[in-house]
C-alpha cells in the first residue's frame, strides 16, 4: 500500500516529555551498551502483514518472551485482533498476570522461564519512528505493573512506520511494502527515575 506523503517529520531532538508530571529522559547509550532485542521472522511477520494490511490506521499489539544470554528475545509478536488485551494502554497487576497466563496457555513450547509480556508494538501511519508522550506513558504504565510481579529490566517499544519512496510521478509516497521498525526500550534508573533509549533490534530466523 502506498501512498502521497504531506506529513511533516517529527522532530529528531523533541523535548523531554513529562508523564503525569513525571519527566522522562531519553538517553542515548553507545552500541555496545544497548538493549538488544532478538525478534524471530514469525514475529517480523506478524507486524509487517498486519501494518500492511491496514495502512493509514494505527495498529499494534503485544510482544511476548524473555531474556536470554544477554539480550531481550521476543518469541510471540500478536495483533489486537487475536488477543484484545495485548494492545490495552491501561494495565494493573491483574491484567499482567492474566496476559502472562494467556501466554503461557496458548504457547507451552516457548521459554518459561521468566517470560511472559515484555512490549509492544504500534504503527505510525504517517511515519516518525520517536515515540510520542502517549507510547511513553503506555510503555511507562507496562513496565511499573510488570515490576510489580516479577522482574523486568526493559519494557520493549517497537514502532513499524512506511519507508518512502517515489511513485511515477515523482512524488514522495509512503509504502508498507518494507516497513522500518525502530526499537526503544524503557526502564528505572538507580534512583527511580523514568528513563527511554533506543535498542538494537536484531531479526533472526
Amino acid at each position: 500500500m502506498a501512498r502521497t506523503s504531506h506529513h511533516q517529520p517529527r522532530s529528531p531532538n523533541p523535548p523531554l516529555p513529562r508523564l503525569h508530571g513525571e519527566r522522562v529522559e531519553r538517553r542515548t547509550p553507545p552500541a555496545r551498551d544497548r538493549v538488544n532485542i532478538r525478534l524471530p521472522r514469525t514475529a517480523w511477520l506478524a507486524v509487517h502483514d498486519e501494518a500492511g494490511r491496514h495502512g493509514d490506521i494505527e495498529v499494534g499489539g503485544g510482544l511476548y518472551g524473555a531474556r536470554d544470554s544477554g539480550a531481550i528475545r521476543v518469541s510471540e509478536a500478536t495483533t489486537a485482533v487475536r488477543n484484545q488485551r495485548a494492545a490495552s494502554a491501561l494495565l494493573d497487576n491483574n491484567a499482567i498476570v492474566d496476559r502472562d497466563r494467556w501466554y503461557e496457555r496458548n504457547f507451552p513450547d516457548r521459554p518459561s522461564r521468566r517470560a511472559g509480556e515484555i512490549g509492544t508494538w504500534h504503527t505510525h501511519p504517517s511515519g516518525g519512528g520517536e515515540p510520542s508522550p502517549s507510547d511513553l506513558a503506555t510503555w511507562l504504565s507496562a513496565y511499573d505493573a510488570i515490576n510489580a510481579h516479577r522482574s523486568l529490566g526493559h519494557y520493549l517499544g517497537i514502532i513499524a512506520t512506511p519507508t518512502i519512496t517515489e511513485n511515477r510521478d515523482c512524488e514522495k509516497v509512503l509504502t508498507w511494502a518494507q516497513p522500518e521498525l525502530h526499537a526503544w526500550a524503557v526502564t528505572r534508573d538507580d534512583h527511580g527515575c523514568a528513563v527511554y533509549e533506543p535498542a538494537i533490534l536484531e531479526r533472526t530466523r
